[in-house]
């Protein structure tokens, strides 16, 4: 059955209906034109304003200003894309979409009401940029008593990572921490802990000396500081010049005390302690004693002594020495180097590539054969060739080992020096066979 409005004829309704089907199918196409249009019109709201992109919606209430919510809402997006980004902050959440129109009225002509647009969003609060880690610098670590290497500082590890600012922002990466300082070199004061040297000898720790089976082991542990050891042990009436020897305990190569030989600057002099009695080494033994050289000192041009034997040699005295000849520290030939000197006549051999070194323990080891003739040498647990020689010099001198009567140990120079020389010397072991830095 046919409906009609009221008050309208047939054909006027027919019309009616005609016109209703025109709007609907206009609306629809104003519509999709709309909808297609709406992406341009957000387009152009980055860079200007295009009102004849405009969609055609109507906002109940406003028909003589076509959607003007949807330029609200567009000139909100546009506004915070055009604001200043915090590079480390997270917007807010985007605004909700345009409302859709509503259905229209039953009404004639009368156009649905368009759905209200829902305000955009607003942009988030941008974040706080989270703070860098710190660093923290690890600390040399310092040498431990009765050591002769300091223990090395531990660096430490890396920053800890910056807390994240509010907003997600992600806090700045700590900064690497850097290695700690190498430790310095200890003072091997008494009781330090074995370090480990060349050949696998060791220093620190209780001295060796004790219940040993050499013929002589010199630890100074029983001497008091200030005094010399007694008994087979003296003080030569040939020392000369400024300098002192005395048992001290500032440093220790073992145990808790060593001999600290100090001659001061100014002219040439001779400070030892002697050993007599000699009896079965006085034709020949093997030696060993660890030392050590306070720096920094002389860089002139020396000659310096630290072993001296004694004795008759066909029927004359003779003084043979184990010591060091060059200009300063250091490992070219020039530099101090070890030798081998007859004192009468001032001849010997060298060895231009072993060098003794500053603040650190020293192992020499020696052989002098008075029945056979020969002498050896050996630094830190490594023979010196150049410092093994049989009968003869490489000049064509002989040897001269004496039938020793005495034994020195201590420190001679024989320059003017503007620095003093200070040593320690410690453990001296003398036996018929090699004894080694290790024992």
């Amino acid at each position: 059955m046919e409906h009609r409005e009221p008050g309208k004829s047939g054909s006027g309704a027919a019309s009616s209906r005609t016109t209703k089907k025109s709007l609907r199918r206009a609306s629809t196409t104003r519509r999709d034109r709309g909808n297609a249009r709406q992406t341009s019109l957000w387009t152009d709201f980055e860079g200007r304003s295009n009102i004849v992109n405009m969609p055609s919606r109507c906002v109940p209430g406003l028909r003589r200003f076509p959607c003007l919510g949807v330029v609200i809402v567009g000139m909100i997006a546009a506004c915070a894309q055009q604001q200043p980004a915090n590079p480390n902050a997270s917007g807010g959440s985007a605004g909700a979409t345009t409302g859709m129109g509503g259905s229209a009225s039953g009404g004639a002509q009368s156009s649905g009401s368009g759905g209200a647009g829902v305000t955009g969003g607003t942009s988030g609060t941008a974040g706080v940029t989270g703070s860098g880690g710190t660093v923290t610098f690890g600390t040399g670590g310092s040498g431990t008593g009765g050591v002769a290497f300091g223990t090395g500082g531990s660096g430490t590890t890396g920053g800890t990572t910056g807390a994240g600012g509010s907003g997600a922002v992600s806090g700045g990466a700590g900064v690497q921490g850097s290695g700690g300082g190498g430790g310095t070199i200890g003072g091997g004061g008494p009781g330090g802990a074995p370090v480990g040297g060349a050949g696998g000898w060791s220093l620190g720790g209780a001295s060796q000396c004790a219940g040993s089976t050499y013929a002589v082991c010199q630890d100074f542990e029983s001497t008091a500081t200030g005094a010399t050891p007694t008994g087979d042990w003296s003080l030569p009436t040939s020392n000369y010049g400024t300098g002192t020897v005395a048992v001290a305990s500032d440093f220790a190569a073992r145990g808790i005390h060593s001999m600290k030989v100090t001659i001061s600057a100014g002219g040439s002099a001779e400070h030892y302690l002697q050993l007599g009695n000699l009896g079965t080494l006085a034709n020949g033994h093997f030696g060993r004693l660890f030392f050590r050289i306070q720096g920094p000192t002389v860089t002139t041009f020396i000659h310096w002594d630290l072993i001296l034997g004694a004795g008759p040699y066909m029927g004359q005295n003779r003084r043979i020495r184990w010591g060091v000849t060059g200009t300063g520290v250091g490992t070219a030939s020039g530099n101090w180097s070890w030798i081998y000197n007859i004192e009468q006549g001032d001849t010997g051999v060298e060895a231009r590539t072993v060098h003794p070194v500053l603040n650190d323990w020293m192992c020499v080891e020696w052989q002098w054969d008075a029945t056979n003739q020969m002498i050896r040498f050996y630094f830190n647990d490594t023979e010196a060739q150049a410092l093994h020689v049989d009968t003869t010099l490489p000049n064509g001198t002989s040897l001269q080992v004496p039938t020793f009567t005495t034994l020195n140990f201590g420190l001679a120079k024989y320059q003017t020096t503007t620095a003093d020389l200070v040593f320690w010397i410690d453990e001296i072991a003398l036996d018929t066979q090699r004894i080694g830095c290790a024992n």
